[in-house]
């Protein structure tokens, strides 16, 4: 498949948008009291940030993009059209949420967040069926959305590690680790239903260096040192990227 690397980027970061509003709205539920207005603020732009890059990076995936507009047409039968929209879909509603909560301080934020978790959440189930192809058998097995989703919880947990570099310790180190260890099972899952002959090199499909990343995690905390979490988020970056660049690479249709 030409042109993997914008599809791999596209969903890694559409992934990575929806699982960190899920792990917010968990904060924000279990905390049971807003966040820091100024921290919510960055935290979204971030979000919105990644959400339009993701789209640049589609973009570029099409042949003449400018012609992008009529790949939409075909709601009613076709997952490719479902997915652009709800994408864009979801990258308004992550605009406005932007927007009321740079305007109002004192709006509901767990409201916010779970109009955005919901928004993104479809829009992650319509990417993830564009892929269930009969005559991609790689491809067309329970495998492929338990990965999905399991990229969405470890990436989901990247943004707030990140805002910890710069001194933003709000998202717990349990609900970190637990997006983390959640976003692991399902890949190990994953890979279970993979056709045996799926991938050229079938060890790669396997979360080995997410799992590396995820298992420092707990001494990171123990030493109290979150300029350490840069580790951690490039070993889980460069893991899922590699996952899923291994993944349009098995690409091979069958029959018609």
């Amino acid at each position: 498949m030409h042109s993997h690397w914008s599809l791999v980027a596209f969903t890694l970061l559409v992934q990575t948008t929806v699982g960190s509003l899920w792990q917010l709205f968990i904060v924000l539920v279990l905390i049971s009291a807003p966040l820091d207005p100024h921290y919510f603020e960055i935290h979204i732009s971030i979000l919105l940030l990644i959400l339009i890059i993701s789209l640049i990076c589609a973009m570029a995936h099409l042949g003449k993009p400018q012609k992008s507009v009529y790949s939409a047409r075909n709601l009613r039968q076709s997952w490719l059209s479902k997915e652009i929209v709800s994408v864009n879909i979801f990258t308004g509603v992550l605009a406005v949420i932007t927007a009321v909560a740079a305007l109002f301080a004192g709006v509901a934020q767990v409201l916010l967040v779970l109009c955005g978790g919901l928004a993104g959440g479809f829009a992650l189930y319509t990417m993830t069926c564009i892929y269930l192809i009969k005559t991609v058998p790689s491809w067309n097995h329970k495998g492929t959305p338990l990965t999905f989703i399991g990229s969405t919880f470890l990436l989901g947990s990247l943004p707030g590690l990140a805002l910890s570099l710069v001194g933003e310790n709000v998202v717990s180190g349990r609900i970190v680790i637990g997006f983390c260890v959640i976003g692991l099972l399902l890949k190990f899952m994953a890979f279970r239903f993979a056709p045996p002959k799926s991938y050229a090199d079938s060890q790669m499909m396997l979360p080995l260096l997410q799992l590396l990343g995820v298992g420092i995690l707990p001494m990171i905390q123990l030493l109290s040192s979150s300029a350490l979490y840069v580790f951690p988020v490039i070993m889980i970056l460069v893991g899922e990227y590699f996952n899923r660049r291994q993944f349009y690479e098995s690409y091979r249709r069958v029959g018609l």
